[in-house]
């Protein structure tokens, strides 16, 4: 797709210092709330088990949490592997795939001429 995008115009750059200062006024605003979000997440878990211990308290019988499923494992470390884990494996190998698509698309060699769009003046009006 970016390879079809018309080529951009060769104009000096101007304006730079707005758009600066643009950039850092949205970039410390996304960081700033990105804190006070996980202040406030932090500030109500105070009767929430850690991660480990639900870990711990679902790998060998499940729960309401799991759906009744258990990882029916003595080693966390397994079953968090294997049974945790395993819910996001789609989604990874969607990612990579389209990783994969996007480096593809940019190997050398796999460059298609266009032809640009050439208009001829004949004197009899304009042709293509």
């Amino acid at each position: 797709v970016l390879r079809l995008l018309p080529r951009p115009d060769r104009r000096p750059r101007i304006r730079v210092l707005p758009r600066l200062a643009l950039a850092s006024v949205v970039g410390i605003t996304i960081g700033w709330m990105t804190l006070i979000a996980g202040h406030a997440a932090d500030s109500r878990a105070d009767d929430t088990p850690t991660l480990g211990a639900f870990f711990e308290a679902h790998s060998l019988q499940g729960s309401e949490l799991t759906d009744g499923r258990g990882g029916e494992g003595r080693n966390v470390v397994n079953v968090i592997l294997v049974d945790f884990r395993g819910f996001d494996t789609l989604g990874e190998i969607t990612v990579l795939a389209t990783a994969a698509l996007g480096v593809w698309s940019m190997l050398p060699g796999r460059r298609r001429h266009r032809e640009e769009d050439v208009r001829v003046s004949t004197g009899q009006g304009t042709q293509r």
